[in-house]
């Protein structure tokens, strides 16, 4: 791939966050948070994958190995989140969010325990507070819960 190709998506991904920043700004400033908030950071992302491009290009014999097992690790994570949607109404939101995450985290090759531990437990808690409580959105319940 051409180093300069590497850029196009990010910068066309700018370029509508900016018209979408200026569309926000028609907003009530209670609406705009949000939107805003999240249009903001994908910014920042565009912005630290731009920069990381101009980082030195590993050599060839390595990109090839690493592409190998990333398709692996993105098909598992297909699969997983394929397996999640059907485990979610049957299991429950909490039970099937905590397993699924633990089982990505352990097919993207994370094997730190601590992390396998407090991740899921920590993002389900946080998505439990701000749908649940805050937005009062109802979760799928299963059997469990």
């Amino acid at each position: 791939m051409n180093r300069a190709s590497k850029f196009i998506g990010p910068i066309i991904i700018i370029i509508l966050l900016c018209i979408m920043f200026w569309l926000s700004l028609s907003y009530k400033s209670r609406d705009a948070l949000w939107p805003q908030g999240i249009i903001i950071g994908l910014f920042l992302l565009c912005i630290k994958y731009i920069a990381d491009g101009f980082k030195e290009i590993k050599p060839a014999g390595d990109r090839n190995q690493e592409s190998g097992a990333a398709k692996y690790r993105v098909w598992g994570s297909i699969i997983l989140t394929v397996g999640y949607l059907f485990l979610c109404n049957w299991a429950g939101f909490y039970v099937s969010t905590a397993v699924f995450m633990i089982a990505v985290l352990l097919a993207l090759g994370e094997r730190n325990w601590v992390v396998l531990s407090v991740v899921p437990i920590a993002t389900t808690f946080m998505i439990y507070l701000v749908f649940f409580l805050f937005l009062r959105i109802p979760l799928p319940t299963g059997i469990l819960f």
